[in-house]
Formats: C-alpha cells, sequence, structure tokens
C-alpha cells in the first residue's frame, strides 16, 4: 500500500489527483516551477517541492530531477497526471529502475502505442480497422511528397508522437503539402522530441469516439463505455460528452469489444483510452491509443460513479480489478466543456492575463475541476487550459442545460476565455440534435462567431456600472472624517433638469447614462433617450441584486480605477470609465506590425532590406505549446527587426518596422 505519492503535474489534473490522494488517506509531494510557486496545486499538496525553471523542459521534463524528488521525499509512487511525462516510456524506465512504482502502463506498452506508426501496425496484426496510409520509417520529404499523393488528397498529416493536435494538419491540395509537412516536423520536434510523422487519407466529417479502458496486472482488461469528443478546434477537443448519442447497444458492443482486443494486444495494465473516428456510414477505424488518463475522463466518471483516479492508483498497488465493474451499466448522462485562455475571434490564439475575478457558485450535479483561483496569472508557459466544468442528468438534454447555467453563472475577468463561444456551441441547434462531427465548428462559424451583444445585456451592464459608481462615491462620502453630507446620495440635485453624467466605453462605442438621485437607493437614469427607475434591492460586495423597471437582477461588478467588470446571467461585458475630458486617439498599426499573442519568436523568415508582399511569411511565434505564424498583410520594405529567435514578446508589442 502507497503511504506518499509524488504528483509530477501541474494545473487542473495536479489538483485532481491530490482530491483522490486526500480521500485515500495517501500523503501527497507536488512540485512546482518557478512560475507555478504560488499557483493552487502546490498549497493543496501536504508538501511541494520547487525544482526551479518557467518552461516545461526547465521543470516538468525533468525527468532526473523528478527521480532526485521522488527519492528525497521517500513518495512509493509518481502519478504523472496526463501531458508532460505521462506517456515518456524513458521516465517509466527510470522510475522502475529506482524502484519507484509509476502510475500507468508498462514501458513497453507506453513506447509501442506512443508511436503512432507502431500503434497503427501492431492494430492492422490484430485485425482491428485502421485508416489508409503511409506509417514507413522512409521519412525524406520528398518520400512523404510522394506518398501523399498515392493515398490521395485530402491527407491529414500527425506527428507519430503526437497528441492535442501538435504536429498535425490537414492538407487539401498539393501545392501546399511541402510547407505543411515542415512545419509539422518543426512542432513535432519542438512539442515531442522527434519529428517522426505519418499520413492518413482524412475522412470527411467523422465522429471521434473513444472508448475508456482500464486493465490490470492479472490480463483482465475492460471497456467503461465511450465518449463523445467530436467538437474540436486546432484538432484538440473542447467538448465531450458520455455516451454518445450516435452508437446504439449492438455499435457499442462491437466497438467497446475491439478496443478491449486492442488493449489485450499490448498487455495494458492501467487507466486508458482506444479511439476511434466513425464515419456516416458506421463504419470505425482505429485512430490512436492514449496510455494515460484523459483529460475528459470526469465523463466518464459521472456515468459510472467510478473514481478512475483511484482505480488507477489501486491497479498500480497490485490489486486486481474488482469483478463488480462487470456489472456497471450507464447511468445518465454527462457533459464537459473545456474553458481555455483563447480568444476564439482571433483564430483560437491563446491569451494571457491576471485573473482578478474567478467565481463559480456550487451547483447540484455539476462539478469544476481546475488549478487556478482568483488573482493567479495565466502565463505562457503551459497548456492554456484554465478549467473543466462537468454537468451530469437523466438524459443528455438535461445534462446541456445544466451546462448552459453553470457557464451562465461561472464569472472571471482577466482575461479572454472560450467561455462565451462554448455556450453558442451548447445553445446551437445542430448541437441539442447530436449532429456532430469534428468539423462541426467550421460547418456552423456562421452562429458560433457572432460577436454582437444582446441589447438587453449592453444596458443592463451599463445602467449597472452607473449605479455601482454612484454607490462607491456614496460609500466614500459615509466612510470620511467627518462624513461629507452623508445624508444627502452623490449627485443629488433640487434641479431634476440637471443630471449627473456617468460615460463609459464598451464594445467600441462610447455611452453616457445620466441620473438624478431620490434617495441612496433610488435613482432615476436616461440611456439612449430611454428612461429607467433603478433600486437597490440587495448589496453584498461584490454581488448587487438590482430592480431596473419592475425587473430584480443579479450583477457581479469588480473595479480598478479605470475598468468595471460586470457579470450577468446574460454575459460579461468590461467597462471602460471615461474622464469627462477627451483622450488623444492613437493609430493602430499594421495588423502584422504587432505580435497578435505573447510568446516566444522560433523562426525568422525575413531580414532588414527585404521587401515583402501580402502573404510573405514573417515569423513565428510560439506560445502554450502551438504555432502562429505571421504574415505580411501589405507591401514594403523591412527596416528594421526589433526581435530575435529565442527572445520572448508580450501581445501588441512591435515587432518589425516597415518603409512603404
Amino acid at each position: 500500500m502507497f503511504r506518499k505519492i509524488l504528483v509530477a503535474n501541474r494545473g487542473e489534473i495536479a489538483v485532481r489527483i491530490l482530491r483522490t490522494l486526500k480521500e485515500m488517506g495517501i500523503l501527497s509531494t507536488a512540485l512546482f516551477s518557478d512560475a507555478d510557486r504560488n499557483a493552487l496545486h502546490t498549497k493543496l499538496a501536504d508538501e511541494a517541492i520547487g525544482i526551479g525553471g518557467n518552461t516545461p523542459k526547465e521543470s516538468y521534463l525533468q525527468i532526473e530531477k523528478i527521480i532526485h524528488v521522488a527519492k528525497q521525499c521517500q513518495a512509493q509512487a509518481i502519478h504523472p497526471g496526463y501531458g508532460f511525462l505521462a506517456e515518456n516510456a524513458v521516465f517509466a524506465e527510470r522510475c522502475q529502475e529506482e524502484n519507484i512504482v509509476f502510475i500507468g502502463p508498462s514501458p513497453y506498452a507506453i513506447r509501442l502505442m506512443g508511436s503512432k506508426i507502431a500503434s497503427r501496425t501492431k492494430m492492422m496484426e490484430c485485425q482491428v480497422p485502421v485508416v489508409p496510409g503511409y506509417h514507413d520509417t522512409l521519412q525524406d520529404i520528398t518520400v512523404l511528397q510522394k506518398k501523399a499523393q498515392e493515398i490521395g488528397f485530402p491527407i491529414i498529416i500527425k506527428a507519430s508522437a503526437g497528441g492535442g493536435g501538435k504536429g498535425m494538419r490537414i492538407c487539401a491540395r498539393p501545392e501546399e503539402l511541402f510547407w505543411h509537412l515542415e512545419a509539422c516536423k518543426r512542432e513535432a520536434k519542438n512539442a515531442f522530441g522527434e519529428d517522426t510523422l505519418f499520413l492518413e487519407h482524412y475522412i470527411e466529417k467523422p465522429r471521434h469516439i473513444e472508448f475508456q479502458i482500464i486493465g490490470d496486472h492479472y490480463g483482465k482488461v475492460l471497456h467503461l463505455f465511450e465518449r463523445e469528443c467530436s467538437i474540436q478546434r486546432r484538432h484538440q477537443k473542447i467538448i465531450e460528452e458520455a455516451p454518445s448519442i450516435a452508437l446504439n447497444a449492438e455499435l457499442r458492443a462491437t466497438m467497446g469489444k475491439i478496443a478491449v482486443t486492442a488493449a489485450q494486444a499490448v498487455q495494458y495494465n492501467s487507466v486508458g483510452t482506444i479511439e476511434f473516428l466513425l464515419d456516416p456510414q458506421e463504419n470505425f477505424y482505429f485512430l490512436e491509443m492514449n496510455t494515460r488518463i484523459q483529460v475528459e475522463h470526469p465523463v466518464t466518471e459521472a456515468i459510472t460513479g467510478l473514481d478512475l483516479i483511484r482505480e488507477q492508483i489501486c491497479i498500480a498497488q497490485g490489486e486486481p480489478l474488482s469483478p463488480s465493474l462487470e456489472s456497471i451499466k450507464i447511468n445518465g448522462n454527462a457533459l464537459e466543456c473545456r474553458l481555455y485562455a483563447e480568444d476564439p475571434q482571433q483564430n483560437f490564439l491563446p491569451t494571457t492575463g491576471t485573473l482578478t475575478d474567478w467565481y463559480f457558485p456550487p451547483l447540484p450535479q455539476v462539478r469544476i475541476d481546475t488549478g487556478i483561483s482568483a488573482g493567479e496569472e495565466v502565463s505562457i508557459y503551459y497548456d492554456p487550459l484554465l478549467a473543466k466544468i462537468i454537468t451530469h442528468g437523466p438524459d443528455r438534454l438535461e445534462a446541456i442545460r445544466k451546462m448552459e447555467v453553470a457557464l451562465k453563472k461561472f464569472s472571471l475577468f482577466g482575461c479572454t476565455t472560450n467561455l462565451p463561444f462554448l455556450l453558442k456551441i451548447l445553445q446551437s441547434p445542430a448541437f441539442i440534435h447530436g449532429k456532430l462531427h469534428t468539423h462541426f465548428i467550421e460547418e456552423n462559424e456562421a452562429i458560433l462567431f457572432k460577436t454582437e451583444l444582446p441589447e438587453t445585456l449592453l444596458k443592463s451592464a451599463l445602467l449597472a456600472g452607473m449605479f455601482y459608481r454612484f454607490r462607491q462615491r456614496f460609500q466614500e462620502n459615509a466612510s470620511a472624517n467627518p462624513p461629507l453630507l452623508s445624508a444627502l446620495p452623490p449627485g443629488f440635485r433640487n434641479n431634476r433638469t440637471r443630471p449627473t453624467e456617468e460615460s463609459f466605453q464598451a464594445q467600441g462605442h462610447s455611452w453616457s447614462v445620466f441620473y438624478v438621485a431620490k434617495n441612496a437607493t433610488e435613482l432615476e437614469a436616461q440611456l439612449s433617450e430611454d428612461p429607467y427607475h433603478l433600486r437597490l434591492v440587495e448589496e453584498t460586495f461584490p454581488h448587487m441584486r438590482l430592480e431596473i423597471n419592475g425587473r430584480q437582477q443579479n450583477f457581479r461588478v469588480l473595479s480598478t480605477p479605470e475598468e468595471l467588470f460586470i457579470h450577468t446571467l446574460e454575459g460579461s461585458l468590461t467597462l471602460k470609465i471615461l474622464s469627462r475630458f477627451p483622450e488623444t486617439k492613437h493609430l493602430l498599426a499594421n495588423e502584422f506590425d504587432t505580435a497578435p499573442m505573447p510568446g516566444k519568436v522560433t523562426k525568422i523568415f525575413v531580414s532588414v532590406g527585404d521587401q515583402v508582399t501580402p502573404g510573405t511569411l514573417l515569423l513565428i511565434l510560439e506560445a502554450m505549446k502551438m504555432e502562429h505564424t505571421v504574415v505580411a498583410t501589405q507591401n514594403g520594405k523591412i527596416r528594421e527587426i526589433y526581435y530575435q529567435i529565442g527572445d520572448l514578446v508580450q501581445r501588441g508589442s512591435k515587432l518589425f518596422d516597415l518603409e512603404p
């Protein structure tokens, strides 16, 4: 029995593992990088040990440092979570050499299934259906180009050691193939340490279906049903559910049996997944095996009642699978939404910032897995996943409805996230009716990428912002020593034709709200020539319940000297507080002159003096494990380049000086 376990990860998965360790009565040690010194997982562990550095390569990927810490704290086992070293066979072998239990499968299974090429070969031996493609060891780009022509376009390029959409691209035309291959090799090398690629014929509009696998050390392997993971951006999942609406009992049994066969072929002895593509004709093909706990494991936990982290630990302790696992049935439906620090309107580029607000009220049958708290900084060093929200209900529609309410009540400010985008997906007719496939976002972009806010949200936020500012001044007056006319509210007028004006900027426009105070809790206001009567019902900072023209609403309002952050059930809005005096307006730089996201410069394609035209490749920025290529948008001559390869840049930093 384990007495202490080292958690060799960070963020929400580290917090998730720590919760189970506490419930099992097992002591925990956490690791932290310099950037994570004050992170939530370091505070929740029984002890936390720093391993230095900021980037993953300097910290959570340092095998020998982690082994040293495990020995130092006398941990009997290491849980790697997902990502980082979770599927690193060398790390698993080093644990064995040091007599430390690696909570995961054998190095053999990791190495075999971690290679998409080797795993495809193994699956073909086991009669598991695979997508037609090329997976040989000859990796010269000219060879790959020739094989792509033989397979037929469109093709999908994948890194053999890949995952999470890294080193993966779809190529529809032969003339684009060279650049896609080069980019995939570069991304794969940076993310996984090797650049082997394989090619597959690209299946149009498939569903992504994965089966949860669990196996012990005694040859017993079971599946715990499937998850639908078809809603993806950048080939990475953002919404998952269990079970899949596409599978009937017969198809579930067939796919589940083959998933178990695939796992048995590699003597699998932990928790993992077998992933398939399912085409519209119900043909399915092996995609890959993940030899670790998955990000989306909570939806399986919700419909089975199991704790998969506990099961992992019990297997690692040498316990056989419980006979009760064979009789588990699907209980209801579960949904998971991944909350990312990213901007969907900017091609899902990652964002950074300090979370000035992070509030999630407790709700029945709603779970949040996160490794972050209010006041923390979202940095460029790690994956932009902030949290996972999981809902469970007796049927799919109720799980969706609960998720919609949960997202609406989640208040966060400080960096741009995909939360509004997730809500649009949940509310779209195609999602509600289960018309899912891996191109769902592209097919429904007309609905999903609408940017206009509901007029009711804008007006109620402006009125709430005005009332909040009024109450701030009232409380400042009342708390002054001596009180400053505390009997009269700020903005009081004997002459009601001379109201007080409060001005804000929102959604690129300026707005003025005029008001006259009747007393400390009631105002008469005017916005866009419409009259409003406002009354304060309840005030518990930062919550405020206002009655606006007879309708009571809840608001959550936080402020800085320059801005107000306002959250309602209709959405969230940031209001810039405008001065009474005009400000000088600055001209915007050309689109490619400034960095579209914070990141590190990994490649520069041009030199000083080069002539560029629209579409010329300029440089590549890397942040949160993703690459972004900056291209010219106009003709000109490069007069100066402000950064070099390896430099870190902030969003909005000027990259080039261009002479028209």
